[in-house]
């Protein structure tokens, strides 16, 4: 009894110093100890010493400013949102940074009106900040607001003479308008400041596309590909570019045979180039051999699953892309397309449930209700599917004359 009584008192004794060593911490001293677990690559750590810095000085901004900065780290996007908010109200002087960097957390929500209110609130304070117009014009751009998101990636250049991504951004919102020689003025422009700009020659490509300049369109979202070895999600969603096959068969076969297919980002390339061909069979070959190496490859069940769905094997495609899914849950493009897949194959309650997903992650992209509306009226729910028509166009939708035309008035 005795030597409990003794283990007892060393424990009580031992929690009471280390109290009272905490107590005795100055801000330096967590500060110090909280860099050092970054160091080590240790952010929750660095986060719990924060926690403990702000229960004894509750007031200090900084320290919720470097917290959110953790926070974002690790993908805590909520608690990032909110320690900015608690820098920007126990700060003293405003700090423009805090509005700036919260705009970009909102944004991984999808929340761009929230954003765009952050970075305006920043370009207040900090009228210099050519970063904060050009990810302003992201937000509005998301928001389908091309002709404002071309006036924001202006300032940022206007501020930024080299700022390549406002350049390629530029160039795109242009092509959605329909400006296509101006596009591809700014995404030349793009590509001369940054040569490794994917998005740059993504969007070029995309833009010829456009103007039926099949082959150079091949040679730059091929380019792009070759850039990111692990090609990802945003070349995917391409694959049914309207490509003249024929005329160009010989050449990108050559393309094709050129790549070195000895690992798994290899066989992604050659998988996606031939899809471009609508070689869809023969790209399946690839993304099997592809899955059989890792099969944790998002990218792989998603570019499976596009095409399986021009194969029609659309209970293969459902499975794709609901695997793509499951590994990142954030895949708008894999519920887009297993929706589109659902109503191919008449399911059209099941492809209603995946827009009802998608309009839940982004509740401001016009095309989602519009779909939607579509499928409602075809399995004869009128007044919702006029609601949702509605809706595409109060976001201000590209094809209201054509909407018109359904039975909603």
């Amino acid at each position: 009894m005795m030597h409990m009584r003794i283990r007892l008192l060393i424990t009580l004794s031992f929690i009471f110093i280390q109290h009272f060593i905490c107590i005795g911490q100055t801000i330096d001293d967590f500060m110090n100890e909280a860099n050092k677990r970054i160091e080590f690559g240790n952010i929750e750590g660095a986060i719990e010493e924060f926690d403990l810095l702000l229960a004894k000085y509750p007031k200090n901004s900084i320290t919720y400013f470097d917290r959110a900065m953790m926070k974002g780290k690790i993908n805590n996007t909520i608690g990032a949102i909110d320690d900015f908010g608690k820098a920007i109200a126990t700060d003293t002087i405003p700090n423009p940074d805090n509005y700036y960097l919260r705009g970009k957390q909102k944004e991984k929500l999808n929340d761009h009106k929230g954003a765009i209110d952050d970075y305006s609130h920043a370009l207040s304070l900090e009228t210099d900040n050519a970063d904060a117009y050009y990810f302003r014009g992201r937000a509005k751009a998301n928001l389908l607001d091309f002709n404002k998101a071309l006036l924001d990636y202006t300032e940022a250049i206007k501020i930024r003479t080299n700022h390549a991504e406002a350049y390629a951004y530029r160039g795109w919102a242009k092509a959605q308008l329909h400006q296509y020689m101006a596009a591809l003025t700014d995404l030349d422009s793009a590509i001369y400041f940054a040569p490794e700009l994917i998005s740059a020659y993504y969007f070029r490509g995309k833009t010829k596309g456009e103007m039926n300049r099949k082959w150079e369109a091949i040679h730059d979202i091929a380019k792009a590909i070759n850039l990111k070895s692990d090609a990802d999600r945003a070349f995917e969603d391409d694959l049914s570019l309207n490509i003249s096959a024929k005329k160009y068969k010989h050449s990108l076969h050559k393309y094709c045979r050129s790549i070195q297919v000895t690992t798994d980002s290899a066989f992604l390339r050659r998988a996606l180039l031939k899809a471009y061909l609508h070689q869809y069979k023969s790209a399946l070959r690839d993304y099997n051999t592809l899955l059989m190496m890792n099969p944790n490859i998002e990218t792989g069940y998603y570019g499976r699953g596009i095409a399986r769905m021009n194969t029609k094997d659309y209970a293969g495609a459902i499975q794709d892309f609901s695997n793509a899914f499951v590994i990142n849950p954030v895949n708008k493009e894999a519920i887009k397309n297993r929706g589109l897949t659902k109503a191919l194959s008449n399911d059209y309650l099941g492809a209603i449930q995946d827009y009802d997903r998608l309009i839940e992650m982004d509740k401001f992209n016009a095309s989602y209700y519009l779909t939607r509306g579509e499928w409602k009226l075809i399995i004869g729910q009128l007044e919702n599917g006029c609601k949702d028509i509605a809706k595409y166009n109060a976001l201000g939708g590209t094809y209201g004359k054509a909407a018109m035309k359904l039975p909603c008035k």
